[in-house]
């Protein structure tokens, strides 16, 4: 049941969200008080939260390097941000042919924001490799640009940082552009720059400082989100510099802001639930739902609930298919049963 509907154990569920409380402890201002001495008091005969999460961590790579909670922004500080989180109303990638994408894509910004007047960015992020850290790219008629993370930044960071690089350039020369619209396949980074509900990371107050400079400029600059991997050359291009990024070596281990940390403790969590539900199914009558846990269709509930019994053996019925002297069936023929089902 866990692999189908791939939740985790409530222990598993408590051990992330005690390790996300604890990232958050270390990163108020008083945090060194309350983190320096953590040994167990022996009047005590349980270990205190501290204790309990130290011992946890460190069956988890995250680094120690912290930065600080910023202060709550100022809502008389916030500027409205020109976005869009679609290219047009209820599109969705998963539902149409990446031919089909990148025309829709393709359409859209050249009708909204069409080259003789906008200047068009691309932006991308990448992560090949965990220790090594996440990349970021940026390009456009102005630059192209490409940078390392350092260790242990996420994807995230990534495209957040692309971003970042590209308005910072857009800064430094202003007279080259008019209007510009930064094109970006990551929907969380433009959420994350324009949601004035959340504390901000570093790296998230700076972009919104650097648009406000932009805006004084009397530069429009708008936020669009693009579909990814389906064929637009500027978002292939960005990719493909974002991953150079990935290749350079001897990056710094940079200050590790909370939400880059909360993603690789769920990233972590999410590994180490996968490795156990394998080792759980091995030799098992139910391993084919860890392999192709699309193995049952989208099936009325009676017809689901008929289905997973039979596969997993959680059911009476193999007990009387045996007294009626009937051959048991193959798993893909019960699923199939379960289709004829009224």
């Amino acid at each position: 049941m866990l692999a189908l509907t791939n939740t985790k154990p409530i222990m598993r569920t408590i051990e992330e969200q005690a390790l996300i409380q604890y990232e958050k402890i270390k990163r108020l201002p008083q945090a060194g008080n309350w983190c320096q001495n953590i040994d167990s008091n022996p009047l005590k005969s349980q270990p205190g939260f501290l204790q309990k999460v130290k011992d946890i961590i460190k069956n988890y790579h995250v680094p120690n390097t912290v930065e600080n909670l910023e202060t709550v922004i100022n809502p008389m500080e916030y500027i409205d941000i020109q976005h869009s989180l679609n290219i047009e109303e209820n599109f969705k990638k998963q539902d149409v042919a990446p031919i089909v994408a990148k025309a829709k894509a393709l359409e859209t910004v050249n009708t909204l924001y069409p080259l003789e007047q906008w200047t068009h960015v691309f932006t991308d992020g990448s992560l090949q490799n965990p220790e090594v850290g996440a990349g970021a790219g940026a390009t456009c008629k102005l630059f192209s640009f490409y940078r390392s993370l350092g260790p242990y930044t996420t994807n995230f960071d990534g495209e957040v940082e692309a971003i970042k690089i590209a308005l910072t350039q857009l800064l430094f020369q202003p007279n080259l552009f008019g209007k510009v619209v930064i094109l970006t396949d990551s929907k969380a980074a433009i959420q994350a720059i324009i949601n004035p509900e959340e504390t901000p990371s570093f790296q998230i107050r700076e972009i919104r400082q650097t648009l406000k400079h932009l805006k004084l400029l009397k530069k429009v600059v708008v936020l669009q989100w693009i579909p990814a991997h389906c064929g637009i050359h500027g978002n292939e291009t960005a990719d493909f510099l974002a991953k150079k990024g990935t290749e350079i070596k001897g990056s710094t281990l940079r200050k590790l802001p909370l939400v880059s940390a909360k993603r690789l403790i769920k990233n972590e969590n999410n590994k180490k639930h996968k490795l156990w539900i394998n080792k759980e199914g091995e030799n098992k009558s139910w391993k084919n739902l860890i392999e192709t846990p699309n193995i049952i269709p989208e099936l009325p509930r009676k017809a689901a609930v008929a289905s997973f019994r039979l596969l997993t053996g959680h059911d009476c019925l193999n007990h009387y298919l045996h007294r009626f002297k009937i051959k048991a069936l193959r798993t893909h023929q019960y699923v199939r049963y379960a289709h004829r089902m009224p």
